[in-house]
């Protein structure tokens, strides 16, 4: 889970970033991320389902990972998450992995790739990283409501 430990910290960011009305969505989406996170890595590397993971290792630490789908039909590919050990973030290991996450996503025939991050102050070196990556971004909205 060392992967994961800045998570916490950036969930509570989102939080108050977000202000207390959004409380609810916040809860929805997000309220059992670390349950969600444990399910998610176990179902993460399917190569008999086109998902593969790739871990970054530095000494007998694990630095990041990325995970990622290609879908060969539609000769497109997703990076599903894309997770680095705040210690080893700004050491170009989430570059590293992507670069690796890109080269297999091209051997398998995939033309294009997604990859998103949040649009919040916390998210910017993330989507730095996608632009320097040559990554474009677009412009979409998305909205929730209380019901």
């Amino acid at each position: 889970m060392g992967a994961f430990a800045a998570e916490g910290p950036a969930r509570r960011r989102h939080q108050a970033v977000s202000g207390p009305t959004d409380a609810l969505v916040f809860a929805n989406q997000h309220g059992d991320w670390r349950d969600d996170y444990r399910k998610q890595v176990a179902d993460l590397h399917r190569p008999d389902q086109h998902r593969y993971v790739a871990v970054a290792e530095t000494g007998d630490a694990i630095a990041g990972y990325v995970a990622w789908s290609v879908d060969p039909a539609r000769r497109n590919a997703t990076v599903t998450i894309l997770a680095v050990c705040a210690g080893h973030s700004r050491h170009h290991v989430g570059t590293a992995l992507c670069e690796h996450a890109f080269g297999d996503m091209r051997a398998l025939g995939a033309e294009v790739v997604e990859i998103g991050t949040g649009g919040d102050p916390f998210h910017a070196p993330a989507r730095a990283l996608y632009e320097r990556l040559g990554c474009t971004p677009l412009p979409v909205a998305v909205y929730y409501r209380r019901l």
